[in-house]
């Protein structure tokens, strides 16, 4: 799914927390669709280390508080948030710094330190904070030739964005080869308990129809249902992300 970002997700905000008490936490949200500040309460998991080594997975919910825009490429990135850990607590992490960009090779991702806080607003620990992603696929191959700082056409434009999204012709031909042995496997069994004529043709086409339609179209519905990271305001969900 990672290949497919560019296209279904809008990249991550993964975080390591190491607390003063010796507990330690690393979790991860996908990050904010399409650049778009209001979707600013994502779901989160990720695994809790206590004093002793064990890990316990753990999911929760965070809460973007304050956003910086990248100068350059526009991007919206998180530098203070809420963590609710259920019953291990909540807790405010804090970016030291509002500028914390690392840019390379063309990508300009969002890396630095960061205070941790409980909710008396005590210093109880320290965080890595990690932001990747990009306003949209365009603007993510826009900036990567700036970067290079040389003359590009439309059609260099072209190229590099074509080989960033995901080919999807092998996901079609294997819906493809999946929807003959179907027909093949229903054609043989109305075949053999059914008469033949041309309703139960008919039945097997609406079927096959039917399957490619969840197959190529809710894929990503049951992918955001599933991965506990989803944004709970992420409208692009036909499903509602968990509570």
């Amino acid at each position: 799914m990672l290949g497919m970002r560019s296209n279904v997700f809008p990249g991550w905000n993964w975080f390591s927390i190491q607390f003063l008490n010796g507990e330690q936490v690393t979790f991860f949200s996908n990050k904010p669709w399409n650049n778009n500040k209001k979707y600013n309460i994502q779901r989160f998991q990720g695994t809790w280390d206590d004093k002793n080594g064990n890990l316990t997975w753990i999911t929760g919910i965070l809460e973007i508080l304050e956003f910086w825009k990248s100068p350059i490429s526009g991007t919206n990135f998180g530098i203070k948030y809420k963590i609710n850990f259920g019953d291990k607590g909540i807790y405010f992490l804090n970016s030291i710094l509002e500028d914390q960009r690392v840019i390379s090779s063309g990508r300009e991702d969002f890396e630095g330190g960061a205070d941790v806080f409980d909710e008396e607003n005590k210093l109880v620990g320290y965080s890595n904070l990690e932001c990747v992603g990009w306003t949209n696929i365009d603007e993510r191959v826009k900036f990567a030739l700036q970067t290079l700082n040389i003359k590009y056409t439309s059609d260099d434009f072209k190229y590099i964005k074509n080989q960033l999204v995901t080919s999807l012709t092998g996901i079609r031909i294997l819906i493809s080869v999946i929807m003959c042995i179907l027909f093949f496997i229903l054609y043989i069994i109305i075949n053999k308990y059914f008469s033949k004529n041309k309703i139960h043709i008919i039945t097997i086409l609406i079927i096959l129809i039917i399957f490619y339609i969840i197959i190529t179209f809710f894929i990503r519905e049951i992918g955001c249902k599933i991965s506990n990271t989803c944004s709970k305001k992420y409208t692009h969900c036909l499903f509602k992300c968990p509570n």
